[in-house]
């Protein structure tokens, strides 16, 4: 904390007079003035000073504050004085050796553990410490910890700045590529794994959460995208689906409730609504602002209430698409949109202080991410380009 400089006898006349006749707020307005330092200091600290003149002024005690020590100290209070190191040089050689001799007599009888750690403090030669403690000199050697210098490599630089630019959400394979097409430099990314724990730059992973979620089994439509993952037969398949998200600090409820609908072919996120209700009205909502570039299309998703309700299936033939529905509990039929929430949580959303945002706040920090997915997080399944490109390639 920055300290602020002693007031004089006027400057606290003054300070009692504009706190009894306009309050604390000009008062603390004052005091900025008079002393810029104190500008740098909390409003909490501040104002504990404030009152503490005011305190003595009404006590009669006002010219105490003139002392900085304060008149009423007690002895012994205070912080303690820092300890002067004697010189060495006004001791002779027989002193010395008297000195050296009560230290060999204070530790001779201390335990082999205590004798070390008594070595570890003595910055002269392993076998004179050896000769003082009566131990073994490698024992010493052992006990003392070595400052390796570590060595800075020629990439480092290079490598600690393409793991800071994409915000310490690529692991050792993407940042490989990422480094190759942007500096023209390959690193294999074994070593650079190694690298990475070197520099101790930590990839961010997902948690494990699963929801209980409420599903209509019963409902009865066939799987037609059968784990097309990559929409290689060109049927132009999206993929749909509702994951919880904890709660903003305005929100009562635990959780909100995010809706995305992403491309197979192309992993880019065509769409998303976020809600604070786990309803029809969130999936309906998603649906209605999304456009398929093709009238035919398929829409896969697994067996949540929303997808099974006829308002849903009756508005996506209306737009020319095709309804398609996991088999009942395999999670991996719907893997595309199922991964790209793991994503997001593990690279944007577990890092969040949701006490300190609100649900706008939340909307526009999902949509930023969203937009630098599809524009600029490379991935292998797509040759090392962003979803944007990809989408472009295709055209």
């Amino acid at each position: 904390m920055q300290m602020s400089r002693h007031f004089i006898k006027d400057e606290f006349d003054m300070i009692y007079k504009i706190y009894n006749e306009f309050g604390l707020k000009q008062t603390i307005n004052y005091v900025n003035e008079i002393s810029p330092d104190t500008n740098f200091i909390t409003r909490k600290h501040l104002v504990h000073r404030i009152k503490k003149i005011i305190r003595y002024y009404n006590n009669g005690m006002q010219d105490q504050l003139l002392d900085k020590k304060g008149a009423n100290r007690k002895p012994g209070s205070g912080r303690p004085k820092k300890p002067i190191e004697p010189d060495w040089n006004e001791f002779t050689k027989e002193e010395l050796i008297e000195i050296a001799k009560r230290y060999y007599e204070i530790n001779k009888n201390k335990s082999k553990s205590g004798k070390l750690s008594e070595a570890k403090k003595l910055n002269i030669p392993y076998s004179k410490s050896a000769k003082i403690f009566n131990v073994c000199r490698q024992a010493i050697a052992k006990s003392k910890t070595r400052v390796i210098k570590v060595k800075e490599h020629k990439n480092d630089a290079i490598i600690r700045k393409s793991f800071l630019d994409n915000k310490c959400r690529y692991g050792r394979l993407r940042l490989s590529a990422y480094i190759s097409m942007k500096y023209n430099i390959f690193i294999n990314p074994r070593s650079l794994g190694r690298d990475l724990k070197r520099l101790n730059l930590i990839c961010k992973i997902r948690k494990q959460r699963r929801k209980s979620e409420i599903k209509n089994t019963k409902f009865a439509l066939p799987d037609i995208v059968k784990r097309d993952y990559n929409d290689k037969l060109n049927r132009n398949i999206f993929a749909t689906d509702v994951s919880y998200i904890k709660a903003p600090k305005d929100v009562k409820d635990n959780h909100v409730f995010l809706s995305v609908i992403i491309e197979h072919k192309t992993k880019k996120i065509r769409d998303f609504k976020l809600s604070v209700n786990n309803d029809i009205d969130l999936v309906m909502d998603n649906i209605n602002t999304f456009r398929s570039i093709d009238k035919d299309f398929v829409i896969h998703s697994d067996h949540g209430f929303q997808y099974t309700s006829k308002i849903y299936i009756d508005k996506i033939n209306k737009m020319g698409g095709t309804v398609s529905l996991s088999r009942v509990g395999n999670s991996l039929d719907n893997r595309e949109v199922e991964y790209w929430f793991s994503i997001i949580k593990s690279e944007c959303l577990n890092e969040l202080d949701y006490s300190k945002i609100t649900l706008e706040d939340l909307k526009k920090i999902i949509a930023d991410y969203i937009f630098w997915y599809n524009n600029y997080r490379i991935q292998s399944i797509l040759n090392w380009k962003t979803p944007q490109q990809y989408a472009m390639m295709l055209k």
